[in-house]
């Protein structure tokens, strides 16, 4: 991977690179001239949209190396110029940006002794940082000049010829570096940190299952009373059929007159079962209403179940990488996943999240930004990632990336 050194010369002319959209930015630079000294480019960074001479001599450069059809060479940075510079950048393992600054016009115009220009003060002062070149930066590529690229040629394993061109820039301001190492380390880490969250949200939908699978036990356990309860009633009906039975027999006893005292003892027996029957009706009714009392504590439970589920959420802090977006970045349509118009309402708290993490429509606490609405969804917003919405594209790049506390507060 090759990673950019940030020299101190590369930050006095602005150079950076900007997390969302990966856009470079260039201080004061200097490029070709009509004489082919590379003086003439101005002081601007070349990039789309701009029109003017120094464009025409970018356009002379990349037609003569054949990265651009002559007839596009009209003196204006348009899509043509970007693709012919995004090409040219990658053949030669520069920055892939498609504007023109430092790195790419002193790539294309190879600088060798005699040449003085604001390229070759650029290239000095990146010789200087990083311990090549302890001569005076002036522009002017001198023996010394000379000498320093040769040295960091021969450090760098290329050609070591004392011209400072596509392949000398591509090594100078790019490199294997143990950063590199350090970004794979840290990737390594957060997917394992994602691993075990993820065994964590596992492990408590388990938890979950298991408060279910024990809900419906309960309720089949419930299920069985009822039965009983059905079949206990269905005994006292027939108990009731064999009373009445009785009772007819009874009826018969007492038209035999001979029989009366004994018709007097079975109308007591009669009587003392009847009382035993409603003793038996009494408990099945008191039984009945036991058993709608478990039925509500069930659903009781049912329902607190389904709260614990419907809240796993809420309360959680995270630890989330933020970056920050505005409503007129490049490819937003300025309304939020759930309808907010943030082209009229350039001030709005709201932040875009992965819906599996936190829920839209919740408000969070961001460490830094305050409280906001979780309002909209982003492409590359997947887990535990949170994009801010700023007011400004400058307010956005200022804040860049970082690491906040993200709070879910409903």
């Amino acid at each position: 991977m090759l990673k950019l050194q940030a020299t101190k010369r590369l930050r006095n002319y602005g150079l950076s690179a900007v997390a969302a959209g990966f856009v470079f930015f260039a201080g004061p630079i200097a490029a070709d001239a009509s004489d082919g000294d590379g003086s003439d480019f101005g002081s601007e960074l070349l990039t789309d949209g701009i029109e003017n001479s120094h464009v025409e001599k970018l356009q002379d450069l990349l037609v003569t190396e054949g990265y651009l059809q002559e007839s596009d060479a009209n003196g204006v940075y348009d899509e043509a110029t970007t693709n012919a510079v995004t090409n040219y950048q990658e053949e030669q393992q520069l920055l892939v940006d498609g504007m023109a600054g430092v790195q790419t016009l002193g790539a294309l115009k190879v600088l060798g002794k005699g040449a003085e220009n604001e390229l070759v003060a650029d290239l000095q002062g990146t010789l200087q940082d990083t311990g090549y070149y302890n001569g005076s930066v002036d522009g002017y590529y001198d023996v010394d000049t000379h000498d320093s690229v040769k040295s960091f040629q021969s450090d760098a394993d290329i050609a070591v010829d004392g011209l400072a061109g596509p392949e000398t820039f591509g090594a100078l301001y790019y490199g294997i570096s143990e950063a590199t190492e350090e970004d794979d380390d840290a990737v390594e880490e957060e997917t394992e940190a994602t691993e075990e969250d993820d065994d964590a949200v596992e492990e408590e939908t388990e938890a979950t299952e298991e408060d279910d699978d024990a809900v419906e036990e309960e309720a089949e356990a419930t299920e069985e009373d009822d039965d009983a309860v059905e079949e206990e009633t269905e005994a006292t009906e027939e108990d009731d059929d064999a009373v009445e039975e009785e009772t007819e027999a009874t009826e018969e006893d007492e038209d035999a007159v001979e029989e009366a005292e004994a018709t007097e003892e079975d109308d007591d027996a009669v009587e003392e079962e009847a009382e035993a029957t409603e003793e038996d009706e009494d408990a099945v009714e008191e039984e009945a209403e036991a058993t709608e009392e478990d039925d509500d504590a069930v659903e009781e439970e049912a329902e607190a179940t389904e709260d614990d589920e419907g809240s796993d959420a809420e309360g959680e802090t995270y630890t989330m990488e933020a970056t920050a977006y505005t409503a007129d970045c490049e490819g937003c349509s300025g309304v939020t996943a759930e309808g907010t118009d943030l082209n009229n309402n350039r001030d709005a708290n709201v932040v875009a999240v992965d819906p599996e993490v936190i829920e839209l429509g919740s408000t969070v606490h961001v460490e830094g930004y305050g409280e906001a609405v979780a309002d909209d969804v982003g492409g590359d917003i997947n887990g535990e990632r949170i994009d801010l919405h700023m007011a400004t594209q400058e307010e956005a790049e200022q804040f860049g990336v970082q690491d906040v506390e993200v709070t879910v507060l409903d």
